[in-house]
């Protein structure tokens, strides 16, 4: 089973429907001789990613384009997400057009959302906003001390940039002309990120499988449980 499909197991939960957080009971240390033990191996053989190169661990992205745009202010949607996939493409980055099964910090999700209307007979005015998020999640709490962990599930946003347009007639070229520049800098932070050396180890050691979509997923849940049925 690859591990993109162990990462979408993993989150079946969330793709049901599922929310709050989990609390779990008190548990076997394992190996170890109590949880202090473990806390300090799992600490020292811990990498961490700063926040400004996380971008660096992107290998694809599910496109989401939003056009909330009224008055025929804007009429080239289809045009801004081509121009976003041919460069992330180019860059070496996967896009993706439908859901994944999972939003990792390796296969993100990259939204570029318009928000505009016509001002009566005068200019289109537009809000549009660019940004990459993954699906996260804090456990909080101790087996020792707390007696069960608190997973606390929630968004986080890796890259992100907005901008406000006003034009007369359409944004059709000022949006097309920003999201190019934005993405432009994408693969700009993106190409810097993976110079970081803790990004090059996490990249070296975590396999580069192509993220399983919400489709596959369900097809393949779908098989198991007809494996079980029988």
């Amino acid at each position: 089973m690859r591990l993109a499909t162990v990462f979408s197991l993993i989150n079946i939960c969330t793709i049901a429907g599922c929310a709050g957080m989990a609390l779990a009971g008190e548990a076997s240390t394992g190996p170890y001789a109590n949880e202090n033990e473990y806390l300090k191996e799992r600490s020292d053989r811990t990498t961490f990613i700063d926040y400004q190169y996380a971008v660096g661990v992107v290998r694809a992205v599910e496109l989401q384009v939003s056009d909330q745009v009224d008055d025929k202010c804007l009429t080239n949607t289809s045009a801004l997400s081509a121009r976003i996939r041919a460069q992330l493409e180019n860059a070496g980055i996967a896009v993706y057009n439908e859901p994944f099964a999972a939003s990792l910090p390796t296969n993100p999700r990259l939204m570029l959302s318009v928000l505009g209307f016509k001002v009566g007979n005068g200019p289109c005015v537009a809000s549009v906003t660019m940004s990459m998020e993954y699906s996260s999640d804090t456990n909080l709490g101790s087996l020792a001390y707390t007696n069960g962990l608190f997973r606390v599930l929630g968004q986080q946003v890796m890259w992100r940039n907005s901008s406000l347009f006003s034009r007369g007639g359409n944004v059709n070229e000022a949006i097309l002309s920003q999201v190019q520049e934005w993405t432009d800098s994408l693969t700009a932070d993106i190409a810097k990120a993976k110079r970081d050396p803790n990004v090059q180890k996490f990249l070296t050691s975590w396999p580069n499988e192509p993220p399983m979509t919400e489709r596959e997923f369900k097809v393949m849940m779908e098989e198991e449980l007809s494996k079980v049925r029988q």
